[in-house]
């Protein structure tokens, strides 16, 4: 949340793509986990870690 080269609005984005690459969304209940800490829906963390896919499965 503290990184000033990150604008404020891609915050949440670069948290799930680091999290992403850290291998945290194996975990059972990530999703949700990760949703409630930065006040999201389940459904915006899975819209980012889809357009993530593309990157990463490439």
């Amino acid at each position: 949340m503290e990184d000033p080269s990150v604008s404020p609005s891609n915050k949440n984005k670069e948290i799930i793509a680091r999290l992403y690459q850290t291998g945290v969304f194996s975990l059972k209940s990530a999703v949700s986990y990760v949703a409630k800490e930065l006040h999201l829906s389940k459904n915006t963390v899975y819209l980012h870690l889809r357009s993530l896919n593309g990157k990463y499965d490439q």
